[in-house]
């Protein structure tokens, strides 16, 4: 019986045994691979963030990263520059981005505007209704203007305004600076007037109503042109085209030319005027060698209007020479124009550039130059080179040398190294120079770099 047991239990066995051997195998999981965070930074702040597998690079696109005022170079790390592409990830990193500042010269201080302090001569007229309209206000300003200088007319200024003598009075007293005034008796007769003008009429001709007051305001501070003015409206106003012309022009030249001018359309017989060489036409004078009084062209056409002021009191003749002088000789010199303006470039600096210029040329060719330093901000230096007769070459600022036409020779450029403290200096061949061989020294020698020679 027992070996009976054995033997079922054997047989048993191999039957277990055989059904596991059928039974399907498992394969082992392979383990994930290890990856590492990459990141980009600008300025302490995450920009981008990648996951690359150890051992890989960064894959795919990372843009530039932008920052105001300075230009991208390139990633680092520790502070080195590295090739994010081909780096090899073996552990989280940090990339950072370097940036460089873009270079820009310095804008010049703005120079404060002066206050006006003109003592400018104020005229007030009031207008209102009939009495004095707006057209006849305007006609005698336009009038007296005729009457001033120009320098005259640059002081003079004309308030007309509108009310009657409740509105205008008020103006008046309010008004920081009155010289002269034109309106109605009243408010008129309440202002004070200077002792030189008191109050009295305008002349006939000026206004169609005749009652129109004129005083020099008590506490003018340009006494001298209300007095003109005063002088003007108290003086009754004749019509120039309706005036009798009756004057004989007598022109010298060549021959004399003699014309009678009974209207104003009639022109001045001009003569043949012979004129040597080296001497130039400057116009007409009234007395044979006089001064210029007349400053005109010898090819200009005049009439009545153009030499009327030439004729004294009640005079009806008038004469005119011709006034020749000699062609002024010009200067051959070569101008050099330097911009001195604050720390920038200053007048040490300027000096030094012109002394040392000098001395690399021959002693004709330094006879000829002739250097301007200028003190003076970009707008002031630039309304010196454009009103200048004669630039040959400028150094200053890039504003404004970038605004002027330079020679193709000389196109704005920086100077070099060790001419001045500021390294952003300009030069420029002018565009008009009549001297570009002096220009082209001066300009290759601003330009090259400069090494002081040792002791």
């Amino acid at each position: 019986m027992k070996k009976i047991l054995i033997a079922l239990a054997l047989v048993f066995a191999l039957i277990l045994g055989g059904c596991n051997a059928c039974a399907p195998t498992t394969e082992p999981e392979e383990p994930a691979p290890t990856t590492y965070t990459v990141a980009f930074e600008v300025d302490g702040s995450r920009y981008l963030t990648k996951r690359v597998e150890a051992g890989g690079s960064v894959t795919g696109t990372v843009a530039n990263p932008s920052k105001d005022g300075y230009d991208f170079d390139f990633w680092t790390l520790n502070g080195a520059q590295v090739d994010v592409f081909t780096y090899v990830v073996n552990s989280d990193v940090t990339f950072v981005a370097q940036f460089t500042a873009i270079s820009s010269e310095p804008e010049e201080p703005e120079q404060p505007e002066e206050p006006d302090t003109t003592n400018y001569f104020n005229i007030y007229i009031q207008v209102y209704s009939t009495n004095l309209t707006q057209a006849e206000a305007e006609t005698f300003k336009s009038r007296f203007e005729a009457t001033l200088s120009a320098d005259e007319l640059a002081l003079t200024r004309f308030h007309i305004e509108t009310g009657d003598s409740t509105v205008f009075k008020p103006i008046i007293e309010n008004a920081a600076d009155v010289d002269a005034v034109i309106g109605g008796n009243n408010p008129l007769n309440s202002f004070t007037a200077h002792a030189d003008g008191p109050i009295t009429n305008v002349a006939a001709g000026h206004f169609a109503s005749t009652n129109r007051k004129v005083i020099i305001y008590g506490d003018t501070d340009s006494l001298e042109l209300a007095a003109k003015l005063y002088a003007f409206a108290t003086t009754e106003y004749v019509d120039p085209s309706s005036a009798v012309i009756d004057l004989t022009v007598t022109v010298h030249g060549d021959t004399d030319a003699i014309t009678h001018l009974t209207d104003g359309d009639t022109l001045v017989t001009i003569p043949n005027v012979t004129i040597a060489d080296g001497k130039e036409f400057k116009g007409w004078a009234t007395t044979a060698d006089g001064d210029v009084e007349l400053n005109v062209l010898l090819t200009a056409e005049l009439k009545y209007n153009d030499v009327k002021d030439l004729v004294e009191g009640e005079a009806t003749t008038l004469e005119l020479y011709p006034v020749i002088r000699d062609i002024p000789t010009v200067n051959p010199g070569f101008s050099l124009y330097i911009q001195v303006n604050g720390n920038y470039l200053t007048q040490t600096e300027a000096e030094t550039l012109r002394d040392r210029f000098l001395a690399t040329l021959s002693a004709d060719e330094q006879a000829r130059v002739i250097c301007h330093i200028e003190d003076a901000d970009k707008t002031t230096f630039a309304a010196t080179i454009t009103g200048a007769d004669d630039v040959d070459a400028v150094v200053g600022g890039n504003d404004p040398l970038k605004n002027f036409t330079a020679h193709a020779d000389g196109p704005l450029a920086n100077a070099g190294t060790g001419h001045f403290a500021s390294t952003n200096r300009k030069v420029i061949i002018y565009g008009s120079t009549n001297d570009l061989d002096l220009a082209t020294k001066l300009y290759n020698f601003v330009t090259g770099n400069y090494v002081a020679e040792a002791e």
